[in-house]
């Protein structure tokens, strides 16, 4: 590796020892708080697995703003050649004026994303209880990961036939070729992948805690 290389390693392993501290920190603070006389009593897989479904639902704005930003990159570019995922840098999104009225529907998507992210899998017993059936079934960790991409699958898929829908509506009384429509258009499939990605991390590593930790 050239040294370039190994600078952007260096600052990737800083920022995750910077993150598992601070993760492993809030989990044992809130576990000391949540259990003291006059609260319910919570187990540290439990506090740990709100921690993360918080941090995540915190950074969906950020997750959905980088993946609008490589679907304007790549968006010219043919099937076949299109790079790997966040493999290139991608410059800033194009600056236009939006209405009060897109701007207050944007806000109120991400903030139901984020409250559907905390709702779902806050509660540690949506990842019990799906380790739990697989248990039940004796199923191997390759079959509880396609189990897991299939019920991903079933509200991203909502969210996308939605997308679609209103993709079309917009088509119809908009210049598809606009500028707007575009960036429109990057925005909605943007919030539907980063919606992806946040619900499969959450899955994933609910699966991990369940099994290895308790």
């Amino acid at each position: 590796m050239n040294k370039q290389e190994w600078k952007t390693l260096a600052k990737v392993m800083l920022v995750s020892m910077l993150a598992v501290a601070v993760l492993l920190g809030l989990s044992l603070w809130l576990l000391l708080y949540v259990n003291r006389d006059g609260h319910a009593v919570m187990s540290f897989e439990a506090v740990l697995n709100l921690i993360v479904v918080a941090l995540l639902a915190l950074m969906f704005p950020l997750i959905h703003h980088g993946q609008a930003r490589w679907l304007w990159h790549t968006q010219d570019m043919a099937p076949g050649q299109a790079p790997e995922w966040m493999s290139q840098k991608t410059a800033p999104l194009p600056k236009i004026v939006k209405p009060w009225p897109q701007r207050l529907l944007e806000a109120v998507l991400q903030l139901a994303a984020m409250l559907l992210l905390l709702w779902l899998f806050g509660p540690y017993a949506t990842q019990q209880y799906l380790v739990d059936w697989t248990n039940a079934y004796q199923l191997s960790s390759g079959t509880y990961l396609l189990c897991v991409m299939v019920l991903g699958s079933v509200p991203i898929g909502a969210l996308a036939l939605l997308v679609h829908g209103v993709l079309r509506v917009c088509a119809r009384r908009c210049d598809t070729d606009s500028l707007r429509y575009r960036l429109w258009r990057v925005w909605l499939w943007a919030y539907v992948l980063a919606f992806a990605c946040c619900v499969y991390i959450i899955l994933m590593l609910g699966m991990m805690m369940v099994r290895y930790l308790e």
